[in-house]
């Protein structure tokens, strides 16, 4: 396979962590990003040299030369913009979390499932060395048998950015659980 060409949705934050993830592999490039906030943009733009930029993302959904999609935009928007990315035949990265509830999720699994693309949530631990080397020593055997697992989370800086979309039950879901 050659060089696999990604559109990013949204231009936040967690944008930036990922264009430079994606940037890392010698296998990717970032050929088109999209967001509503023109300035946020034209930054995430100027900063990883992306050439195409859209407003609307359903134009970056649909731009031909795309052959997979990042999705990183409040959750509310998650499960529609994956279906409508799987539904124009590109293979998709959403990140966490996958929908505002079952019916959506649901509803991208049977996208995926009908155009034949990848699908992925993307956890961000997942493939942490540690996590690595913790579902390496279960495959293995070399702990037994696992019956209970206690795993926690400490957040780096507290609740993010107050007022925003993120404390929005109706645009951000219902938290962790």
């Amino acid at each position: 396979m050659g060089e696999i060409r990604f559109g990013v949705i949204g231009a936040g934050q967690i944008a930036h962590n990922s264009c430079a993830d994606i940037d890392s592999h010698n296998g990717a490039v970032i050929a088109a990003a999209s967001d509503v906030n023109e300035p946020r943009l034209a930054e995430l733009a100027g900063k990883f040299d992306i050439p195409k930029t859209y407003a609307d993302s359903a134009d970056l959904i649909t731009d031909p030369d795309l052959d997979a999609i990042y999705i990183g935009v409040p959750n509310k928007f998650h499960a529609p913009l994956a279906k409508a990315s799987l539904e124009a035949g590109k293979n998709v990265m959403l990140d966490k979390p996958f929908a505002m509830n079952i019916a959506e999720a649901q509803g991208v699994a049977d996208a995926a499932k009908a155009s034949g693309k990848l699908f992925m949530v993307g956890m961000n631990q997942r493939f942490r060395p540690e996590s690595q080397t913790i579902r390496n020593l279960v495959a293995d055997g070399k702990l037994g048998e696992v019956y209970h697992a206690k795993a926690f989370w400490f957040r780096r800086s507290g609740i993010p950015k107050l007022g925003t979309w993120f404390g929005n039950k109706e645009i951000a879901g219902g938290g962790a659980l």
